[in-house]
């Protein structure tokens, strides 16, 4: 995981506001290892690696569900990976657990504003676009605006042929 998140730093950092808290690998494995203790012992979050041909192709995962039983959901995928639908496939199945394994009546998806791969997500299996959050990304120093989208566990079940 260091590997992929190291060489596609530049790519990734754009958007990913925790890339700094990683500069070496080191420090990545000391924070993982404090994530998954946390997520082991305090949450109910769910963080899980995206294979391609037997190699790290990213992550993705969800939150801890709100008083009103909804998730939000987020990935990354390499840089050399896009354009595939890899990651339009692995969350659709996340969401799909989510709903049907989990009971969760909404998810929610943010992406920048600028990037269009990471808007691509929610919009091809059709979530509904609610707007905007401008400058509530943090990243890099600056901020950003960030699209919010949506789906309800009824409009996905409706539409879900794995459901």
């Amino acid at each position: 995981m260091w590997q992929a998140i190291d060489s596609g730093r530049e790519y990734l950092g754009e958007y990913m506001p925790w890339l700094h808290e990683y500069p070496t690998e080191e420090a990545h494995t000391l924070g993982f290892k404090k994530r998954l203790f946390e997520r082991d012992n305090f949450d109910r979050t769910g963080s899980y690696v995206v294979e391609f041909q037997n190699q790290l192709a990213g992550t993705m995962g969800f939150g801890n569900p709100s008083r009103d039983n909804s998730v939000d959901v987020g990935y990354w995928l390499r840089e050399d990976l896009q354009g595939r639908v890899i990651m339009t496939r692995c969350v659709s199945a996340l969401i799909n657990m989510a709903i049907v394994e989990m009971g969760i009546h909404r998810i929610v998806i943010r992406a920048a504003t600028a990037n269009l791969s990471s808007r691509g997500i929610p919009e091809r299996p059709g979530f509904v676009h609610e707007g905007t959050m401008r400058a509530t990304g943090y990243v890099n120093g600056e901020y950003m605006d960030l699209e919010i989208y949506s789906m309800l566990d009824h409009e996905w079940l409706a539409r879900s042929t794995n459901a």
